[in-house]
């Protein structure tokens, strides 16, 4: 098949005509896709977001593209703001929405897929200090709308990189009592958490 391929290219580019290439089953490596679930728990997504929009049902609520707004939507529609595109862009659009909204509490409801493509916005957010601003990283250790292929969440510390980008606070919970207690403790915070 290499060099079927290699063909195949040297025609698009020489004739500058697409070209399409039909692979066949059983060429490539078989691959079991990892279980949807959150770090060192079986902790899910929407029950998360379920609990975060309970002990928060005062705040503003946007949520990043995918399955978490699809998610976010059938735990309960607040109205919220549902990113359908634009995936790791919601962070800087709550920074936006809370800087503009100084009165209401903006809660962000992010994946750990979505904010690793754009984790240059925790400084961004970091220094402009919205004080209404929760920012929320469901961290399942997955790309969750596209069949749960594995980010690099697990070597990575939201918190500390939240806390180093000038968060005024950041924590983690991996229960759903844990996150339940927390968000109890901190709601009334002044942000970014």
């Amino acid at each position: 098949y290499t060099n079927q391929i290699v063909e195949l290219r040297n025609i698009a580019r020489t004739e500058k005509i697409p070209v399409a290439a039909i692979i066949t089953r059983g060429l490539f490596d078989s691959y079991t896709l990892p279980t949807e679930t959150t770090k060192q728990s079986g902790f899910q997504r929407y029950d998360a977001i379920k609990i975060i929009k309970e002990s928060l049902n005062t705040f503003a609520f946007l949520s990043t593209n995918g399955i978490t707004s699809r998610e976010s939507f059938a735990v309960k529609d607040s109205p919220d703001f549902y990113m359908m595109g634009s995936m790791g862009l919601i962070s800087v659009i709550g920074c936006g929405t809370a800087l503009s909204q100084k009165g209401k509490k903006i809660a962000v409801l992010d994946g750990d897929g979505a904010i690793l493509m754009h984790l240059g916005l925790l400084p961004f957010i970091g220094n402009h200090k919205p004080k209404n601003l929760f920012h929320l990283i469901l961290d399942n250790q997955v790309y969750a709308t596209t069949q749960n292929q594995p980010t690099v969440s697990p070597s990575t510390e939201f918190d500390k990189i939240a806390l180093a980008s000038g968060y005024r606070h950041a924590y983690k919970a991996s229960s759903g009592e844990e996150l339940g207690s927390l968000l109890a403790t901190i709601k009334n915070h002044d942000g970014p958490v």
